[in-house]
C-alpha cells in the first residue's frame, strides 16, 4: 500500500513540474500550436502574441493584451524557441508519460508493480504520447482537446494491465483428490 502513495506522490511531482515548466504557445505569424519548455517556472500555459504581425505598439493594448504580449516577448521571442525551435522539445512529452506512468500505477494499484514494469510502461507509451500530444495540437478541437486525453489515458490503463498480468507468477492450484507425496 506505501508503494501506491509512492506511485501518487511522484505522479503529483511530475505532474507540478510540467505544469510549471512546460507550456504552448501560438505561431504569431502562422497560428501554430507547439508545446515548450520554459526557462523558468510559471503558472501560465498558453503564450500568444496579442499584437502578431501587426503594426501596434505595445501601448496600443489593453492591460491584459500587455501582460501576454510581454510573456510571449521573454518565452519565445527572447529564448528564440518561435525562429530556431525548441532545443529541450523532448522534456513536454517526458514529463507527462511520467505523470501519466505513476498516477497509473498509483491510481489503479497493481500489486505486481516493480521498477522493471514501470520503466517498460514508460518506454512504450512515451512514442504513443508524444505522438499524441502532436496530433491534438495539429488538429486542434473541443473534439480533440477531450478525445486524444481519454485516448492517452486508456492505452496507460490498458498498458498497465497487460504488464503487470503477464508478469504476475502464476498460483498452483491443488486438487482436492492429489495427495503430494
Amino acid at each position: 500500500m506505501i508503494k501506491r502513495y509512492i506511485y501518487l506522490l511522484l505522479g503529483v511531482t511530475f505532474l507540478v513540474i510540467s505544469f510549471l515548466f512546460v507550456g504552448v504557445y501560438q505561431h504569431d505569424e502562422f497560428g501554430e500550436f507547439s508545446f515548450f519548455t520554459k526557462y523558468r517556472p510559471t503558472t501560465q500555459l498558453y503564450f500568444y502574441s496579442p499584437i502578431g504581425m501587426q503594426s501596434l505598439q505595445l501601448s496600443d493594448l489593453t492591460n491584459d493584451q500587455q501582460q501576454n504580449e510581454i510573456a510571449f516577448k521573454e518565452f519565445i521571442i527572447d529564448t528564440h524557441i518561435q525562429f530556431k525551435g525548441d532545443p529541450l522539445w523532448f522534456i513536454p512529452p517526458i514529463l507527462l508519460q511520467l505523470t501519466l506512468t505513476f498516477f497509473t500505477f498509483g491510481l489503479f494499484y497493481f500489486r505486481s508493480a516493480n521498477i522493471k514494469t514501470l520503466t517498460f510502461h514508460f518506454l512504450s507509451l512515451f512514442i504513443l504520447t508524444g505522438l499524441a500530444m502532436t496530433l491534438m495540437l495539429i488538429f486542434i478541437s473541443r473534439f480533440s482537446i477531450i478525445a486524444v486525453p481519454a485516448v492517452i489515458l486508456l492505452c496507460n490503463y490498458y498498458m498497465a494491465k497487460i504488464l503487470t498480468k503477464k508478469l504476475r507468477p502464476t498460483s498452483t492450484k491443488r486438487h482436492s483428490g492429489q495427495l503430494a507425496n
